[in-house]
């Protein structure tokens, strides 16, 4: 070396660096190889994760197609509620996850995410590539930039930079739900349109549709009349409940006595507003009338008949017909006594008795209905629709179409 012209020392040095580098190159090719091994286990547990969420759309779709055999009125009838349901593609899971990566939005928003998620859609669909997955190759694709730009414009750069390759590996893992659609038909088999698109009363029967097919337990229904009228309540309803009523228990609280009669309710409780309000407990609606009164009056206790002077001068007392007070104190008595007074132009002599009967007789508003029968006997109107009480309470709040009418001729009378 020396008789080259070179430095011995150098050239030592310069071998231990060499096998120092070619040491760390080892090395180097040992981790990327392990790097390539876990990119590998990466991509066979995100094949796994995805074949899961296929399985779990299946179930879902899979319990769909039960839920609407049992929706179809008829061995060869359309399903009353259509329920179709795509693999990953609600749109606003998709931009909850996506627009969680967000910090400022003064760079990037919502906005351009919806403009990506609806270019992506608008693409010819790659064989069972979702929405999700599809914006992240076109993210990921080279000279993406020169596309996303005819999409997103000035705000290409800023988008890139949050959505990075970090970010892309993370959203990759998260599940995008999946888009169930609900399309509602009519008993006739038409269809009335999408659940968004329908009316309150036809959405609620739907999901009473689907509800009621789901399951044989015992169920109790609040008011399924609500959104509907007449002709609804007969011809979409009333079906329903005399369909499910062979094979599971329905209890029903209704105002429309189409439902108990046309769909061969087995036992009709007839209630109405009687009595009086507890009026102890603050901040409490309490209605009351003199019919009201004078029913509570009619039931025949001891205690009732002491009071009967009252109920003689109730028809004297003016402005009685609907009175409505709000309780907003313990001293109620003091109140009400204002109110009639100088709101309702009562005199002392006219308040001070009915006070008296009130404090006397406090219950909560509402009780079966009552009719007096023969002898004078106070009857309640609660049974089957044979029933003498409540076939007259029937046909006092009894509505309906024609057809609803000529049924209840047919099958009991009037």
């Amino acid at each position: 070396l020396e008789e080259t012209g070179d430095d011995p020392e150098e050239y030592l040095s310069l071998k231990d660096q060499l096998k120092t580098i070619l040491a760390s190159l080892k090395q180097l090719d040992v981790e990327s190889q392990e790097i390539d091994e876990l990119e590998r286990k990466r991509e066979k547990s995100l094949t796994e994760l995805r074949k899961v969420w296929h399985q779990q759309t299946e179930a879902r779709r899979h319990k769909a197609q039960e839920l609407m055999e049992r929706l179809r009125p008829g061995p060869d009838a359309k399903p009353l509620v259509r329920i179709e349901i795509t693999h990953q593609e609600d749109r606003k899971s998709i931009l909850h996850n996506w627009s969680s990566r967000l910090k400022d939005r003064r760079r990037v928003n919502e906005n351009d995410i919806m403009t990506l998620i609806d270019f992506v859609q608008q693409q010819p669909v790659e064989s069972g590539a979702t929405i999700q997955e599809r914006m992240i190759r076109l993210i990921r694709a080279k000279g993406t930039s020169s596309q996303l730009e005819s999409v997103l414009g000035t705000r290409t750069k800023a988008f890139l930079d949050i959505f990075n390759e970090d970010v892309l590996r993370d959203l990759e893992t998260k599940r995008i739900n999946d888009k169930v659609e609900y399309k509602v038909y009519r008993q006739d088999g038409s269809l009335a349109g999408p659940i968004e698109g329908v009316s309150v009363g036809q959405k609620g029967l739907a999901f009473l549709n689907v509800l009621l097919a789901a399951g044989d337990v015992p169920i109790l229904v609040d008011t399924p009349e609500e959104g509907l009228d007449s002709e609804g309540v007969y011809g979409e309803l009333v079906p329903v409940f005399r369909r499910e009523k062979e094979r599971r228990q329905l209890i029903i609280a209704t105002h429309n006595a189409n439902i108990p009669v046309n769909a061969d309710a087995e036992l009709v409780v007839t209630l109405e507003a009687i009595g009086l309000v507890d009026f102890s407990k603050p901040d409490l609606e309490c209605m009351f009338s003199a019919d009201q009164v004078a029913a509570g009056l009619d039931r025949g206790s001891e205690e009732y008949k002491s009071e009967a002077h009252i109920k003689k001068s109730l028809p004297k007392m003016p402005n009685l017909e609907s009175l409505s007070i709000r309780v907003r104190s313990k001293h109620w008595h003091s109140d009400v006594r204002k109110y009639l007074i100088e709101s309702r132009g009562w005199n002392a002599e006219e308040a001070d008795p009915f006070i008296r009967l009130i404090t006397a007789h406090r219950e909560v508003c509402g009780g079966t209905r009552r009719r007096r029968g023969k002898g004078g006997r106070m009857n309640e109107a609660i049974g089957a629709l044979d029933n003498p009480e409540v076939k007259l309470a029937v046909q006092d709040i009894m509505e309906g179409s024609e057809q609803a009418f000529r049924k209840r001729w047919e099958k009991y009378g009037f």
